[in-house]
């Protein structure tokens, strides 16, 4: 009899064991297989990248303010030059001519102020005589009325002479000043970087639709930058002052050391169908001999650099809606499991009753988080995102030092739901 109790009690033992293990081995069923990682610190970096390309600091372009041709050419391409050293000349004849017509027409018209200030002496001279013969009444009124007259043209005369003068003078300097502009010197020290015409062509002046003829140009070497374009949604963390990586395409092994130094205000675009692109220049702190303006380069900025950042992989960030996220934290201070959940949803889809709809600015809204291993179970957490490195991104607020982060598969992190049983992918 005892033995048969016994045997009663061990199957019954073995029947709830059996339950118990079968209730688990469903439950491991159900959950889903997640790549796991635990939150650690680390150094972080975000660097901003945008092409560009090489220029000096100081470039200055020669052109000219006369029409002319080119005389002859004092300089080569690559030619190092002082300021103050002779670039080329233009032909000056015309020039010289135009000059030597004024300075005779200058002299010729003093010759004519002095014969009338002459003439004006003469006219009062007239005058006064006649005004004494009228006071002792052997003129008429008439008679010095025409002196007086005569007196005040001469005058004029006089006045409209030294007008001229000032006129032929202003239009000799002129003359001189075309003249000196006939030669070009440097304005500055540094290398000719380009030379656009040769001898004999002609150079022509710039007008309001049409720009001038660029002779050559002029470049200090000795300090460089970039001319980066740096797309619309990146330029908004850019600063002068931030350091700055720049290689350059003609060597690729070299990393040249730099710093922003602006950041446009308004932005180009190429397209309607492509975003601002905007200007932002960044300097080169020692550049070698063998740059040259004009070469492609490659620019790294560090907008973000922060030595130990709480820190989760970037495939482990998921966005979902505002009307979502609130649902289920709805539904996690009720302490309801996704499966009552939806037990709940079809019960109310039986009974023909609707739930009221989300906003259209809720639907729109996207809430950044992550899901967190919560003893078996997915749990999602807003959180707040600092810098941006390659692979890794800061979270500066909404997650504990010690969570345990899912970081894939993206097919199950896409559907996954807040509550919803998981485990560690072994493969």
């Amino acid at each position: 009899m005892r033995r048969k109790r016994w045997w009663v009690v061990g199957g019954a033992v073995v029947v709830v064991g059996g339950l118990v293990a079968l209730n688990l081995a469903q439950r491991g069923a159900d959950a889903k297989a997640v790549r796991i990682e635990e939150v650690g610190r680390r150094p972080i970096k975000t660097w901003v990248r945008a092409p560009g390309l090489v220029q000096p600091v100081v470039a200055v372009d020669i052109s000219s303010n006369i029409s002319g041709r080119v005389e002859r050419l004092h300089v080569r391409e690559g030619d190092v030059v002082r300021r103050g050293d002779l670039l080329l000349t233009l032909d000056d004849t015309r020039l010289r001519s135009t000059l030597a017509q004024y300075e005779a027409m200058q002299r010729a018209a003093q010759s004519q102020l002095a014969l009338a200030e002459a003439q004006r002496e003469l006219a009062a001279q007239v005058r006064a005589r006649r005004e004494d013969l009228h006071a002792q009444g052997l003129l008429s009124a008439e008679e010095l009325d025409a002196a007086r007259v005569d007196e005040r043209v001469k005058t004029a005369t006089v006045a409209a002479q030294r007008g001229e003068i000032e006129r032929l003078r202003a239009a000799r300097a002129e003359a001189e000043r075309d003249l000196e502009e006939s030669r070009f010197y440097a304005p500055i020290e540094g290398v000719v970087t380009a030379v656009n015409l040769e001898e004999g062509e002609n150079v022509l002046i710039g007008t309001m639709n049409n720009p001038g003829t660029v002779i050559l140009t002029l470049s200090n070497l000795g300090s460089m930058e970039v001319e980066a374009r740096v797309n619309e949604n990146d330029v908004v963390l850019v600063r002068p002052g931030q350091h700055a990586d720049v290689t350059v395409d003609a060597q690729r092994d070299s990393t040249l050391v730099g710093s922003v130094v602006s950041v446009g205000k308004s932005g180009k675009r190429a397209s309607q169908d492509e975003g601002a692109e905007f200007e932002v220049l960044v300097g080169i702190a020692e550049p070698p001999d063998w740059l040259r303006p004009g070469m492609s380069a490659d620019v790294e900025i560090l907008v973000a650099d922060v030595d130990s950042a709480l820190a989760v992989p970037i495939q482990a960030l998921v966005a979902r809606s505002e009307r979502t996220v609130a649902d289920w934290e709805e539904r996690r201070a009720r302490g309801e499991t996704p499966a009552a959940a939806r037990k709940a949803q079809a019960s109310t889809e039986r009974e023909g009753r609707e739930e009221e709809p989300a906003s259209k600015g809720e639907a729109g809204r996207l809430v950044t988080g992550i899901f967190v291993d919560l003893e078996g179970r997915a749990r999602f957490q807003r959180i707040d995102l600092g810098a941006r490195g390659e692979t890794f991104v800061e979270v500066r607020g909404g997650l504990d030092a010690d969570a345990r982060v899912l970081t894939g598969p993206y097919k199950i992190l896409r559907r996954l739901e807040d509550g919803e049983r998981v485990k560690a992918d072994r493969k």
